[in-house]
């Protein structure tokens, strides 16, 4: 028998020495004997369980330990695994809020840098129309001139293209011997028609025509219709110049917005 088995013997005499009771003497049996009851049954001896047989059997053969170490040692072990591992979280956590603030002042100086670069180019194009600034100015003002002549000719009417379709349109024994010319002031416009759905107008034609037969309204006005701008016309009087043979009619023709030639049609560059 080894010593560690001596050792572990005597510590379990010592700890049955100090269970408080009653100590069997040496000698006696392990087991106490029931006596016979009043019915004359005979003596039996009580067994034991199952689980102390069975822990006894498991007992046979292992090896023996004793944790003789106190109870504040276990104590103090896991209250330092528990420093450690709460350590450990305070360095994880302290080495994310690191990580975080560098990708920040990362961040923050690559967004400084950006800036920079973007007042440096601001200053390159100040300086850029400073040196062109005479440039500018004469833009400005043709944009200005442009404008006024766009105020200036926008009741311009194309009076050649006008004219010339006028007589086209009119019937080949057809004379005009008078022509008055109504046309939009820029700045006052145009009188328009009072007459309910009239069409807006910029110009009005008065023309007398003179013709050896009598002209038909519905021909004249078809004819006229190709004429640029055409809104309206009408054939207010026709009559007979006596002995000649000549019919004598008069017709009002207006014009509508088609008709203007727009050559200063203001146009903005760019």
């Amino acid at each position: 028998m080894s010593d560690l088995d001596v050792n572990v013997i005597d510590e379990r005499r010592r700890k049955r020495s100090l269970r408080p009771g009653p100590r069997r003497p040496r000698g006696m049996p392990n087991e106490p004997t029931i006596g016979a009851g009043a019915d004359g049954r005979s003596a039996r001896t009580p067994r034991r369980s199952g689980r102390g047989r069975r822990g006894l059997e498991l007992g046979i053969g292992a090896e023996p330990r004793v944790d003789l170490l106190p109870t504040e040692v276990h104590t103090e072990q896991r209250a330092r695994a528990t420093a450690r591992r709460a350590w450990l979280g305070v360095v994880v956590v302290g080495a994310v809020v690191v990580l975080a603030s560098g990708v920040a002042t990362a961040e923050g100086m690559r967004a400084q840098t950006a800036l920079a670069q973007s007042q440096s180019e601001g200053a390159s194009v100040l300086q850029e129309q400073l040196r062109f600034g005479d440039v500018r100015t004469v833009q400005r003002e043709t944009d200005l001139l442009k404008a006024a002549q766009a105020v200036g000719g926008s009741g311009q009417v194309d009076w050649d293209s006008v004219l010339g379709s006028v007589a086209r349109a009119l019937p080949t024994d057809t004379t005009i011997t008078g022509l008055t010319v109504t046309s939009m002031d820029p700045l006052k416009g145009f009188t328009q028609s009072t007459a309910p759905l009239a069409v807006s107008r910029v110009a009005s034609l008065q023309i007398t025509i003179t013709s050896a037969t009598v002209p038909s309204v519905s021909d004249l006005s078809d004819r006229l219709a190709t004429v640029p701008g055409y809104a309206d016309a009408t054939i207010t009087t026709i009559t007979s110049a006596g002995q000649t043979g000549q019919y004598t009619g008069q017709i009002a023709l207006d014009l509508g917005p088609g008709a203007f030639d727009k050559t200063y049609e203001y146009k903005k560059e760019g």
